[in-house]
């Protein structure tokens, strides 16, 4: 396995646990691969990623540009900023 494959197998796939499930391997295969290739977990990226859209937003970035920034969509930059009490939720 080459490291584009398996970065293209976590956005696919998001877990090392459903990666093994669909390639019929273990979990431990798919993070000894991970380790070997240097891949780092998704939910790293991920915190790496909020981390990012806290910093932008307290910068008084806009939302749909921190969307845009992300390529996620802009419910989804709220969410995460809800979800680290950043803003409250609107109803």
């Amino acid at each position: 396995m080459i490291f584009s494959e398996l970065l293209s197998l976590q956005k696919q796939f998001g877990t090392d646990v459903k990666i093994a499930q669909h390639l019929g391997i273990t979990r431990q295969s798919v993070f000894s691969w991970r380790r070997k290739l240097g891949v780092g977990s998704i939910k790293l990226q991920k915190v790496d990623r909020d981390n990012s859209i806290i910093q932008l937003y307290l910068s008084h970035i806009n939302v749909r540009r921190i969307a845009e920034l992300h390529h996620i969509s802009i419910a989804h930059a709220y969410r995460i900023l809800h979800k680290y009490g950043c803003i409250e939720r609107k109803l």
